[in-house]
């Protein structure tokens, strides 16, 4: 049996991101279900509330040492920063509350492990952006807590990227992507074959491998334009001798709240996204012309954070980067077993509730 490896994540909150917290949790177990085979990893959520030995002396030190032990901290604000908890700084400052003090102890641990972007525990930092009611406000708190988010400036005692949300369902989608990203990074099988650090590097001659002899494809993504243009002649030849594609793009309503959060990500348009994706329809509608095998193309409005690549005996998992500048998108090889027929069980499920595509006159 494979060797395991365990990532803990400690989450740092107050209260009043109870639901961001839970999240957490849900995210999690999403993560393993999806990748934690295929990586040999399990990520775990650790706690004051469930991992702190109850004991005498100052409560927040003994919460500190899960801390220490911990490869990833997620810190969650809002409009509460929390309470002072009777300790400082090396330079003598009051900690404002326990969330901080746990914020500076993870950073001093970083600082201590080489304070590179690989050193250890990942520090990510979540800021929402959701309207405070009016009777819970507190002046002071949140001022607080703005004052704590200037320090991530870059002339700012701790310069960092943090995160911002404005609904819990874009939290969860962040804190999935951001998770899968750093499953990657500290799997110890990340070079190994079942799973690559770039799209971009799987060999052209092994996508021709893996379409060569199918008789059924079944892909789920954005548009793939690259993609999609290297090997159309190949996904041509799966129809031509009687095989059938299938695909899911999202649904092209510039309007939707699915497309709408996806542009945000990418940097595009609705209008554009949307464009594109006929685009992809065109193409796909165009290879089944006059042959014997076929192409269903079907819309699901949902929000793509992931990519599936399916054939007879194999695929790839790719899971979208949403930064600025060319990242990477970390990749997994699906060979045949227990993940590949999962993949396909999902994809399944909802090519099954997606909707027919119209004739492209139709579409607005």
């Amino acid at each position: 049996m494979a060797w395991n490896r365990r990532i803990t994540v400690f989450i740092a909150a107050p209260s009043d991101v109870t639901e961001a917290r839970a999240t957490v949790g849900r995210v999690v177990t999403r993560v393993n279900q999806e990748i934690g085979h295929a990586l040999s990893v399990t990520l775990d959520v650790v706690g004051w509330e469930t991992h702190t030995v109850p004991g005498m002396g100052r409560p927040q030190a003994l919460i500190n040492p899960l801390i220490e032990r911990s490869d990833v901290f997620v810190g969650l604000l809002w409009s509460r920063f929390g309470t002072a908890t009777g300790s400082a700084d090396s330079e003598g400052r009051s900690y404002g509350s326990g969330t901080e003090e746990e914020f500076h102890r993870a950073l001093e641990r970083w600082r201590r492990d080489g304070g590179s972007p690989t050193s250890l525990p990942r520090i990510i930092v979540y800021f929402s952006d959701q309207p405070v009611p009016p009777q819970s406000v507190s002046t002071e708190q949140l001022a607080r807590v703005q004052a704590f988010r200037a320090q991530f400036a870059a002339d700012g005692p701790h310069p960092g990227l943090t995160a911002r949300y404005g609904t819990i369902e874009e939290f969860s989608t962040l804190l999935h992507t951001h998770l899968i990203q750093v499953a990657f990074d500290l799997s110890d099988r990340n070079a190994r074959a079942d799973a690559l650090t770039d799209f971009v590097r799987v060999p052209t001659e092994e996508w021709s491998a893996l379409m060569r002899e199918c008789r059924s494809a079944s892909l789920l993504f954005m548009y793939s334009r690259t993609w999609r243009n290297t090997f159309l002649n190949d996904l041509r030849a799966i129809v031509v001798r009687g095989g059938d594609i299938r695909v899911l793009l999202p649904a092209p309503n510039p309007r939707s709240a699915c497309l709408q959060v996806m542009c945000s990500r990418i940097q595009s348009t609705p209008e554009t996204l949307a464009n594109t994706v006929w685009e992809a329809v065109r193409d796909f509608r165009a290879l089944a012309e006059g042959q014997s095998g076929s192409v269903e193309v079907r819309f699901a409005p949902m929000d793509f954070t992931h990519a599936l690549y399916l054939f007879d005996t194999g695929g790839f998992l790719a899971v979208y980067s949403y930064r600025r500048d060319r990242a990477p998108s970390p990749v997994i090889r699906l060979r045949p077993g227990p993940l590949l027929d999962q993949c396909l069980d999902d994809f399944n499920n909802v090519f099954a509730a997606a909707e027919a595509v119209p004739p492209e006159e139709q579409h607005i």
